[in-house]
């Protein structure tokens, strides 16, 4: 007895000890997980074919350096942070619109000045409302909205000079002028953005004389919606029209200039589909030579996210550009910074927050971003801080090898993007940058290896054709001797069968199958009267249709085809294969039944399934050629796919006329009903899923309380 309770207490002692390990390392864990308070991410393109990106993981470009504040400032508290702005000494201004205040640091977050008042020959300017700060050379630019004016002085608070709205006959009548952001060139001139302006930003020169509007938006309106905005304003009387909005462009958040001239500017959210958020313009027309038009900059992740009946909708606020052009970008509702280079690819995306970001690195009311050297500064006016965010020596080594990418030389930048990979293996430029450095070096071999895992069908294409066209010269008469000796044996084999009126196909229900796409009214018509369909041959086309089908994704080429192991699944390629086929079949015999069509099951399913051999066909030569030619040469694949697809249809169309006995009227009315059929029994079986998925999970925890 007394071993029994020795026992029971060296149990409970290990089993105490073995808890406490646990709580500790969970503590731990909680500590570290605190330590980087913010997602970082970056994307995967082209790996999907109904998703532009891939979210992975990554290893940080940036990491939290330290949280600016007024109580780290030893000030008074700040009551908004409206903007910052760093000049070109690391110097940091901080505007607190509310309170009329401009804070100036040195790089070391030491305060300098603090400018609550403008003094203009004795009479002292409050700036109370002011919305954002710009630094040129020894002029501060305070863009005072609520008093309809930029004002210009110096760091001592002394006043230099204001920019008012010009009486000039180029400014619309009734135009607002409520300046939220400023930016200065090279030469003096002066953009600034007036809030809800969608003319672009107002532009004066060197000598402060207004230029005129830059840079506007263009508004972006489809074919859908203009047809349905002219179709209304048909029924619609005068007073209506004129009380309809017009579609008009959408104003710019922010704007920023880089040492050469360059604007950049960045769009908000728009309730459109948002793309060209981001451009580039040139200094003198104001083209967008980014190439960005077509370019959705909204993260895919959180474009739109509903919380309790909210919708959050992303929306870039802030842009700023580093010395190499790399492109910074943030989100006000995320809390998120998006770093793009030249070619607006994703090199990295931190932050976080969802507007209750209360962790350091995260954040609830993002206002401002400013890039210096290494450092990120983004304020939020909410928490009333400005967070710092320094560049990693991974992040560092990343804009290295790809700024030498986007310069060309790709072979020095292989050694750096070896060393990335092997840091972090989801840094999908790192694949890319070691294929383009194979294919400079005439590796095409390991050019395709590494553009296959990087999936850069780009730079796998250069490298295949490169390959190929080895492969051809190094095989050219082998190759001839192959199809010389084919085309021999095909007419030797046509011949002989003429000659001894060889039948290769005795069975009359497979003839059915192979004169059906070059005599369809009469091999349709025969199937009919004769009852020659076969349910095991329309089983097997339609088992052989699904198989092709999963067989083009799986191994198609792989510079014409997108396949991700992680998102394929066969089932839905069986739904939209054979049990589209089934759904066609049963509906179209249940919806003909009531238009006194003859035709009967079988050999509705006969038909549909024989005509699906073209679409076989095709399906086949698009696995053989994908990996033979290029994107570029495979062209004329598509077609061919596409036509043996038309064929498809009309052996169909064909078919079903001929064995219900319709016209043509009643063949349309009776496939516009049979889509609509099918639509209905998808509705119901994805309801019936749904009720069955909730009952069951109703089962489970009724089962559940009962066993507590």
């Amino acid at each position: 007895m007394n071993n029994q309770v020795l026992h029971s207490k060296v149990f409970k002692w290990f089993l105490t000890a073995v808890l406490s390990v646990l709580v500790i390392c969970s503590c731990s864990s909680a500590v570290f997980a605190e330590e980087v308070p913010y997602d970082t991410y970056t994307y995967w393109y082209g790996v999907k074919t109904n998703e532009k990106d891939k979210v992975v993981s990554a290893t940080p470009m940036y990491q939290l350096k330290t949280v600016v504040s007024a109580t780290s400032l030893g000030i008074e508290s700040l009551q908004s942070v409206s903007d910052i702005f760093v000049d070109d000494d690391g110097d940091l201004y901080i505007l607190d619109g509310d309170a009329s205040k401009l804070v100036i640091t040195d790089s070391n977050y030491t305060v300098k000045s603090i400018i609550t008042k403008i003094n203009k020959n004795e009479e002292m300017l409050d700036f109370a409302g002011a919305k954002s700060v710009y630094v040129k050379g020894d002029t501060v630019y305070i863009c005072d909205t609520e008093n309809a004016r930029v004002l210009l002085t110096d760091i001592s608070g002394n006043y230099i000079d204001e920019l008012l709205l010009s009486d000039s006959p180029i400014i619309p009548e009734g135009f607002l002028f409520r300046p939220v952001k400023v930016a200065v060139d090279q030469l003096g001139y002066v953009y600034i953005l007036s809030e809800g302006s969608y003319y672009g930003a107002l532009l004066y020169d060197s000598e402060k004389n207004f230029v005129g509007f830059y840079g506007a938006n263009t508004v972006t309106t489809g074919v859908l919606d203009a047809i349905s905005e002219a179709f209304q304003r048909v029924f619609m009387n005068n007073a209506k029209k004129s009380a309809t909005a017009r579609n008009l462009p959408y104003a710019f958040a922010d704007i920023c200039i880089d040492d050469e001239g360059f604007v950049y500017t960045v769009t908000g959210y728009t309730k459109q589909l948002q793309k060209g958020q981001i451009k580039k313009l040139s200094p003198g027309d104001a083209t967008n030579i980014l190439n960005s038009n077509g370019v959705s900059f909204t993260d895919s992740t959180v474009n739109q996210t509903k919380l309790l009946g909210q919708v959050f909708n992303q929306s870039l606020i802030g842009i700023d550009v580093d010395d190499y052009g790399f492109i910074y970008a943030l989100d006000s509702t995320y809390g998120r910074v998006f770093i793009y280079d030249e070619k607006c690819t994703v090199l990295t995306a931190f932050g976080g927050g969802m507007k209750e970001g209360n962790q350091d690195g995260t954040f609830v009311s993002p206002t401002g971003i400013s890039v210096f050297g290494k450092k990120i500064y983004v304020s939020d006016t909410s928490k009333q801080t400005i967070t710092v965010f320094e560049e990693t020596e991974f992040g560092a080594l990343v804009k290295k090898a790809r700024n030498l990418n986007m310069q060309g030389d790709h072979l020095a930048a292989e050694a750096d993007w070896r060393t990335v990979l092997s840091v972090d293996k989801n840094c999908q430029m790192a694949y890319t940058g070691i294929a383009l450095a194979r294919l400079a070096d005439g590796d095409y071999d390991n050019a395709l290896k590494y553009a296959k895992q990087g999936y850069d069908r780009e730079t796998y294409s250069l490298a295949f054709e490169e390959v190929r066209t080895k492969w051809l010269n190094d095989n050219f008469w082998l190759m001839a001797t192959l199809v010389i000796v084919l085309a021999a044996a095909i007419v030797f084999v046509v011949i002989y069968k003429k000659k001894k009126h060889i039948v290769w196909l005795k069975n009359e229900k497979l003839k059915m199958l192979f004169r059906a796409p070059f005599h369809p009214v009469q091999t349709f018509g025969e199937i009919q009267s004769k009852k020659l369909g076969s349910w095991t041959i329309c089983v097997a086309l339609a088992i052989i249709y699904y198989v092709v089908s999963v067989l083009r994704v799986l191994l198609g080429g792989f510079a014409s085809t997108f396949y991700d192991a992680e998102s394929f699944n066969s089932i839905i390629v069986f739904v939209r294969s054979t049990g589209l086929i089934v759904l066609w079949v049963v509906v179209n015999w249940a919806v003909s039944t009531l238009f006194s069509g003859r035709g009967k099951i079988k050999e509705i399913a006969t038909v549909t399934c024989y005509s699906l051999l073209p679409l076989i066909v095709g399906e086949i030569a698009n696995i053989i050629f994908s990996n033979i030619l290029t994107p570029e040469e495979s062209a004329f694949v598509s077609i061919f796919y596409t036509v043996m697809m038309l064929y498809t249809l009309v052996l169909i169309m064909v078919g079903t006329i001929v064995i219900h006995e319709f016209d043509f009227k009643r063949f349309i009315l009776t496939t516009l009903l049979t889509l609509l059929g099918i639509a209905i029994v998808v509705f119901i079986i994805i309801l019936v899923f749904l009720l069955a998925q909730q009952f069951l999970t109703f089962l489970i925890s009724v089962y559940s309380e009962l066993t507590m």
